[in-house]
């Protein structure tokens, strides 16, 4: 009866680790390395998105096969690109993965009149550190840590 017990337990703590590990994927943050890089609507040759410039920044959500990657482009696009176009540089949580709505300055503490880091355009990816009093702490693809008014941030994907 004891093991019985201990043997269901056990399986419940398993089927609920592989859950929250299902749920909690990793992305890549990749970057373009040719420039003119076609995203296309599935993998291989399929009709084309757009065409993405050389150091261009995506986030890639899946491999599709061998040779392409399911991304999101900085604009909201999600499509495919070809593995040979894009060079891994970082990877996130898939929950902590944001993009910026607007213009957003990053700024070294959680208030308007803090210290601006950097001004990151529309459509840059950033990681969730931490979420307080309408302000987000982040880090940028590029390893910058600050903080951006939550109301210019969505979630990615």
């Amino acid at each position: 009866m004891k093991r019985k017990l201990f043997l269901s337990l056990l399986l419940i703590v398993v089927l609920l680790m592989s859950t929250l590990t299902a749920s909690a994927a990793k992305w890549r943050y990749m970057k373009v390395v040719v420039q003119d890089a076609r995203v296309r609507k599935g993998p291989g040759a399929s009709d084309i998105i757009t065409s993405l410039d050389k150091g261009t920044k995506v986030v890639c959500t899946a491999r599709a096969n061998k040779a392409y990657y399911k991304i999101i482009t900085p604009g909201g696009h999600t499509g495919y690109i070809f593995r040979d176009h894009v060079k891994v540089i970082a990877s996130a949580d898939s929950s902590k993965v944001y993009v910026t709505t607007a213009k957003a300055n990053l700024r070294r503490n959680a208030r308007a009149g803090s210290t601006l880091i950097k001004t990151l355009k529309a459509g840059t990816f950033v990681k969730v550190l931490s979420v307080s009093g309408g302000w987000t702490h982040v880090k940028t693809v590029g390893g910058k840590k600050g903080y951006i008014r939550s109301d210019l941030l969505k979630k990615a994907g």
